[in-house]
């Protein structure tokens, strides 16, 4: 199959699907490339295909017109599934397909679905299914992920950076009902995410989180504990001596009622997770605590944001769990040293 050399020729109002990348905080650092294409193509469709689980999401940007969702089954309907997934993009009648994802599948739905201009990044063995693979490094150990994919839209679609911030509209005329009717109104909380989906390595320890927790409850705020289902055990056991001035919601919130309820927060506190891009994104003053991965490349987004970083020798490992057992290099960041900078940030 011939592959083209040239910038694709696009119409103002074509029929753009962006396919978006697998976890909120990759999905976060990827929006200054979605929010280019838009701004390159004011009159375009643009459609985004996602997860199930990260469709919701988009409820807060109503620049995009369109939100394909799936979910990829396993076993006896693996392959009925797909090409259900390939049936949709193919009845969307979309024009171009820029890829976010490295993946091969990712190109191959697009190659099934018969989308005449498919850009992507030239990886996984792709390169043949794509119109218009692009080299880009999106493992450049100096700078951000996401210049990685505003090249892309650069080079393929002549995207320049976003000239003004990324619109992000989120109610704020009240708390989550599940918050609201545990905390008086106007009372003054902070949100804490102890979790990461991708690993105890990430995971700053129970103990420093129980310390940070005390602190500033006895300030005189409260604590409002986030993550997914699967991490309600973590987050009960940090704030299990708390009483009333905890409240954990972890598994019972939506991806924008997490968004509501921390345009409301005073502050917010996490490991490299989704929830920290998403509170960076919202301009909340948000503490990120990195340890096995490295801030160079993925710091939240916003102006508001502090980081702590201390690492040894070992960091960035970049695994799942800590071949020394004891995540030395998130323990080095002190409960004190993060409500120096939540003060720093205005939160207490």
């Amino acid at each position: 199959m011939a592959i083209a050399s040239a910038r694709p020729t696009v119409s103002p109002a074509a029929r753009i699907l962006v396919k978006e990348v697998n976890w909120l905080g990759d999905l976060v650092m990827s929006l200054p490339a979605l929010w280019a294409v838009r701004q390159t193509f004011p009159q375009a469709h643009l459609g985004v295909l996602v997860r199930e689980e990260l469709a919701s999401f988009f409820s807060l940007l109503p620049w995009v017109d369109c939100v394909l969702s799936y979910r990829l089954r396993s076993r006896s309907r693996w392959l009925g599934s797909r090409w259900e997934l390939v049936r949709n993009i193919q009845a969307g009648t979309w024009d171009v397909a820029v890829l976010f994802p490295r993946s091969f599948e990712s190109a191959l739905w697009m190659y099934l679905a018969k989308v005449p201009v498919r850009i992507g990044v030239i990886a996984d063995a792709r390169r043949w299914l794509l119109t218009h693979p692009i080299r880009v490094d999106m493992k450049h150990p100096g700078r951000h992920q996401s210049l990685g994919w505003l090249e892309l839209v650069q080079k393929a679609l002549g995207c320049g950076p976003p000239s003004e911030s990324i619109p992000v509209v989120v109610p704020r005329t009240a708390l989550p009902d599940n918050v609201a009717k545990e905390f008086p109104a106007g009372h003054p909380f902070l949100v804490f995410a102890p979790g990461a989906a991708y690993g105890p390595a990430k995971q700053w320890p129970v103990e420093s989180w129980r310390r940070l927790a005390r602190s500033v409850v006895s300030r005189g705020l409260r604590c409002v504990f986030v993550g997914t289902a699967s991490e309600r055990d973590l987050c009960d056991a940090i704030a299990q001596d708390l009483g009333r001035s905890a409240h954990v919601v972890a598994g019972a919130t939506t991806l924008p009622e997490l968004a509501q309820l921390l345009v409301h927060s005073r502050g917010y506190v996490g490991n490299d997770s989704g929830a920290t891009h998403l509170a960076g994104l919202l301009g909340v003053p948000t503490v990120a605590l990195f340890g096995s991965t490295n801030p160079v490349r993925t710091a939240p987004l916003g102006h508001r944001c502090q980081v702590l970083y201390d690492p040894p020798d070992c960091s960035p490992c970049l695994a799942r769990t800590c071949r020394f057992g004891d995540n030395h290099c998130l323990r080095r960041i002190s409960p004190e040293q993060v409500l120096e900078a939540l003060a720093k940030l205005g939160s207490l």
